[in-house]
């Protein structure tokens, strides 16, 4: 959650550096289909960022904040997600400042309830 917080701040008060967007994503919406390298290297950046999106959110989940069995499915999604926003900022940066603002509470969301409303059972 946070690092769509980060992000909707930076496409906020830098706009100009961020239409700019990830040098890493714009290569692959424009080169991926027809350059192996760089599909692969495309592919590689997808993993780690789903890998890093795993290994937090199956840190909530052992502390017992989120449910551990959709923890891979959200995790692929939010790699894809992180990917998309790249493109989206060097549309509007505004508007990907508006989308990121979504997902952080999207991301809040899967929260349990007990967990958001600051209540842990058995405290």
């Amino acid at each position: 959650m946070t690092l769509f917080t980060r992000l909707t701040e930076l496409f906020r008060s830098q706009a100009r550096v961020t239409t700019r967007g990830c040098m890493l994503v714009n290569a692959t919406a424009e080169l991926a289909a027809r350059d192996p390298g760089v599909r692969a290297a495309a592919a590689r950046y997808r993993d780690d960022l789903r890998a890093s999106f795993s290994a937090a959110l199956t840190h909530a989940a052992v502390l017992g904040e989120i449910d551990a069995d959709v923890v891979q499915a959200r995790a692929e999604l939010l790699a894809s997600t992180l990917m998309g926003v790249w493109l989206a900022v060097r549309i509007d940066p505004q508007d990907a400042g508006v989308l990121c603002e979504t997902i952080a509470g999207e991301v809040a969301s899967w929260r349990r309830t007990s967990i958001a409303q600051g209540h842990v059972a058995g405290a």
